[in-house]
């Protein structure tokens, strides 16, 4: 892993005092942060002008543990615009949950999973 990897890696587990699972940790290697034609995932990259606002993974699991009943080792990485609500990845079991005011859903059992689920829900939009 490069250094500049390891600096996004550090910044998002220093800010949020978590530590990342492999699956988002290699998405953040990879992508930083996913902004497709119809969904975006929320993660850290050297681009990112301001990590207190979106897309940033940081300043998005700041700015909802007011709103949110999220958990300490929780961050979020989607917000589900269909469902108003949010999409959180548990960084101790590696499951993605979708948070409502009321209800905590698991829909995924690791990012990797939801992440592909994501993408191929995108190809199914685009008719490909």
């Amino acid at each position: 892993m490069s250094t500049k990897i390891n600096k996004r890696i550090s910044m998002i587990e220093d800010s949020l005092r978590v530590t990342l699972p492999k699956e988002y940790a290699k998405f953040i290697e990879e992508f930083g942060i996913y902004d497709g034609e119809y969904y975006e995932v929320y993660g850290y990259d050297e681009n990112i002008k301001d990590i207190q606002d979106y897309p940033c993974v940081i300043g998005a699991t700041k700015r909802n543990r007011a709103f949110y009943p999220l958990l300490p080792q929780e961050i979020m990485i989607h917000h589900d615009e269909y469902l108003n609500s949010i999409v959180v990845l548990n960084c101790e079991n590696g499951a993605v949950y979708n948070i409502d005011f009321e209800e905590r859903k698991e829909i995924a059992t690791n990012f990797a999973e939801w992440f592909k689920w994501l993408r191929d829900l995108e190809k199914k939009i685009d008719g490909d």
